[in-house]
């Protein structure tokens, strides 16, 4: 057939059914070219001409120059495969058209055209223009790229959930808390890694928010990748598309971790502060109370004597009760200071050799006592391998043992307290001196052991007005026996039966007995005391307290006594006469003590200046011994050290003078010779 009658083929039925699909297929972005068997151009729909920019003649001859414009290989094959009967393949192709600076996209497709009889005419190019669509993916696509990196960029955890309420995003900084996969988090799996105690709430209060399209807000516990879990603030917001209708949630997550423990750190601080402020109110009334009975003990009896009529039983009665009321309050004082410093870290430790049979001893005597007075038994039991001497401070080893014993006594109101002593080997010259106390008490409950050993607690607040004291005695047991190496708890206690503590302390064994050193003991000195004929003067700003060391000077021996109110009445008085020995109170208006102490050195003073004061730390000894002073003396006065220090002053002085007049005389026959 020649290529006449295959353009005859194309009647102008053809043509014009051509022309009428281009006007439908044109709304549909959609252009068409006809081809005959000869591959001729007989059709070129008038949009396509117009976007190719190629008119219907310059392609009449040949549809090689439609297809140099496109891919010519792969649409001349799929030409021949309609031409042929076989089904053509649709490709897409990106048209350049370079005059005018532009790109289209289209989707072609071959297709047969046939008459009714199904003779073959030839075939059609049908170019859908993809274009738009092209352009909108490739927006979407930079649209979800964008949001993407900033969502990977944000420093909160983000996620996204479909209609279905299964989650199918998470941002990078998610997946790098979590340490997961998107595989692995995608859809529930994301809650595998909250909290088990806060799984179930959580997924509740989505489920209900979801299914109400309302925003929530919730916290629990996510697992980090480091395993541990912390607490997260979760917030989803329903998402909707351009027409409304639900797309989904978006949520954002922040790590909470840090500010929960501040809430539950100020919750905390506020039960404490609470608890605190209870404790203060507490210990204000119990100290009120306790340091109120031995006061009024003094002042009233002190009222009695005053007043006179009494006879000389009575008085001595009345001044062993006020001494006995003054030493318990001295003791409760001594008790909150020693307290006070543990909590300062400015408690001192000062160990010495001594006898723990005399240790032993003198508790036992104290405290068989206290038990005598309440009608119940105390008993010692030592172990026979306990060594003589030991390497301790027996003042604070003593003070634990009276807390500790005296508190069981305090609460045993029949039947008997025991105190067991062993020895615990160590390595090294070390060893553990165990001491166990058990009394047949009361008991503690099991909710109250937690607290006996805190400071100004008790058991039960009714124990205070049944038993007394301030409740500082075991915790200030505690930290003295943690201070010498050991420590007190509670090894058991049984209702209506009893409690045992056992008490530890790191002590040396000494096998040496020669090394020790005997306390101080004023009845036992070798030669009597002595402070006759010495010139004090007595420098403190406190009335009370000058009449009471002129008195325990005036009744020790024939001594001159001088008063100064403050440092700089002692200068003045200082400058016009010498005395052997100036008592300064360090605390005083005008000048204090330490200032009045310099100026005098200052000036040239050499003699005996003693800091007398009621800071009793070795901390204030070693300042007051390095500042210049020669001795260091703490109130309340201790009568009989003090008149002892001021013998052997007396001593020294009168050993001085002696030698000093031997020379003379010396010097003198010398002369004569």
């Amino acid at each position: 057939m020649d290529s006449n009658s295959n353009a005859v083929k194309f009647s102008s039925e053809v043509t014009e059914a051509l022309s009428l699909s281009e006007e439908i297929l044109t709304h549909y972005d959609t252009e068409i070219v006809a081809f005959d068997t000869d591959l001729k151009v007989q059709y070129v729909s008038a949009q396509l001409q117009n976007k190719i920019n190629l008119s219907k003649q310059e392609m009449e001859n040949d549809i090689s120059v439609l297809l140099s414009l496109f891919d010519e290989r792969r649409m001349r094959a799929a030409a021949h495969q309609v031409l042929n009967g076989e089904v053509a393949s649709t490709f897409e192709f990106a048209f350049v058209d370079s005059k005018r600076d532009k790109k289209i996209f289209f989707e072609i497709t071959a297709s047969p055209i046939r008459k009714r009889q199904n003779d073959l005419l030839g075939g059609l190019f049908i170019f859908h223009d993809l274009t738009k669509i092209r352009a909108t993916e490739s927006q979407l696509h930079e649209t979800e790229s964008r949001f993407k990196n900033m969502a990977d960029s944000a420093p909160v955890l983000l996620w996204m959930s479909g209609t279905d309420g299964l989650c199918n995003f998470f941002n990078q900084t998610w997946l790098d808390f979590t340490g997961r996969t998107l595989n692995q988090e995608w859809g529930v799996g994301w809650a595998e890694c909250i909290h088990v105690e806060d799984f179930q709430r959580a997924m509740d209060t989505y489920v209900l928010n979801f299914n109400q399209r309302k925003s929530f807000e919730m916290e629990y516990r996510l697992l980090r990748k480091d395993n541990t879990y912390r607490w997260i603030l979760d917030r989803g917001t329903p998402r909707y598309n351009q027409d409304g209708t639900f797309a989904g949630y978006i949520g954002s997550c922040i790590d909470i971790t840090d500010r929960k423990k501040a809430e539950e750190d100020l919750k905390l601080a506020k039960v404490q502060a609470e608890a605190a402020n209870i404790a203060k109110s507490n210990f204000l009334a119990i100290m009120s109370h306790e340091i109120r009975t031995p006061l009024g003990a003094i002042i009233g009896f002190s009222d009695l004597i005053a007043n006179g009529g009494l006879g000389p039983s009575e008085i001595n009665n009345y001044n062993l009760s006020i001494r006995r009321n003054g030493t318990l309050l001295s003791n409760i004082i001594n008790s909150i200071l020693d307290l006070s410093k543990i909590e300062m870290n400015k408690f001192e430790i000062s160990k010495s050799i001594v006898s723990t049979e005399d240790l032993l001893s003198e508790v036992s005597a104290l405290m068989s006592l206290s038990a005598a007075e309440k009608n119940i038994h105390f008993f010692v039991h030592a172990q026979d391998n306990l060594p003589n001497f030991i390497n301790t401070d027996a003042v604070r080893l003593k003070q634990i043992l009276i807390n500790v014993i005296g508190n069981a006594i305090k609460f045993t109101s029949e039947g008997q307290v025991t105190l067991e002593v062993s020895i615990l080997p160590r390595d090294g010259m070390t060893a553990l001196l165990s001491f166990t106390v058990t009394d047949t008490g009361p008991g503690i409950k099991e909710t109250e052991r937690s607290s006996i050993f805190e400071a100004f607690q008790q058991a039960d607040t009714s124990i205070t007005r049944k038993y007394g004291g301030v409740g500082i005695g075991l915790t200030l047991a505690k930290n003295l026996a943690q201070a010498l190496g050991g420590d007190i708890t509670l090894t058991s206690s049984e209702l209506n039966k009893g409690s045992q503590f056992k008490i530890t302390i790191e002590a040396e064994p000494v096998e040496n007995p020669s090394l020790k050193r005997e306390p101080y003991d004023e009845e036992n000195r070798p030669n009597p005391l002595n402070i006759d004929g010495l010139k004090i003067l007595v420098v403190d700003d406190v009335k009370d307290n000058q009449v009471l060391i002129s008195r325990y000077l005036e009744r020790a021996g024939k001594v001159e006594i001088t008063i100064a109110n403050n440092g700089l009445e002692a200068i003045e008085i200082a400058s016009r006469q010498k005395f052997d020995c100036i008592l300064m109170d360090l605390q005083m208006p005008v000048l204090d003590g330490y200032e009045a102490q310099r100026k005098l050195r200052s000036q040239g003073y050499t003699g005996q200046i003693w800091a007398l004061t009621a800071h009793a730390l070795q901390s204030e000894q070693a300042r007051t011994l390095r500042e210049g002073f020669n001795e260091h003396l703490s109130k309340p006065i201790d009568r009989k050290m003090l008149i002892a220090k001021l013998s052997d002053l007396a001593k020294r002085i009168s050993t001085e003078r002696e030698n000093q007049n031997q020379k003379k005389i010396d010097s003198d026959s010398a002369a004569q010779l």
